[in-house]
């Protein structure tokens, strides 16, 4: 069930508590499950609470990559729309792609720090 709903939400996953609230289940159950499917790399951590299914992240890695070889850079507002979710969600997606070294901040603008 944790998995369905994290393939489901995407790009806009729930907080942990979210997810324990909807399943009926104690958080920190969720939160053991949720370190399980991290560890076997069905999800990836993006920041403090916030979990994303991998595939969907290489997916967003993917368009993110086309979009920078194509364009140079990309703002905020572009990467809101790359996404498609709420600023809640792309701000830590967009830090994640930081410090992962995929890009770079420059000002209020991302750019490809490598290719690929």
């Amino acid at each position: 069930q944790v998995r369905g709903i994290f393939t489901g939400a995407a790009l806009a996953p729930p907080r942990l508590e979210e997810v324990a609230t909807q399943l009926r289940q104690g958080e920190g159950d969720v939160r053991e499950l949720v370190r399980h499917l991290t560890r076997t790399g069905f999800l990836t951590h993006v920041s403090a609470d916030m979990f994303v299914a991998t595939e969907a992240l290489a997916q967003l890695r993917r368009r993110l990559v086309e979009h920078l070889t194509q364009h140079g850079e990309i703002t905020t507002q572009d990467f809101k729309t790359l996404v498609g979710a709420s600023r809640k969600h792309v701000i830590p997606l967009a830090e994640f792609f930081d410090r992962e070294k995929t890009t770079l901040r420059v000002g209020e603008k991302r750019v490809l720090r490598r290719k690929g």
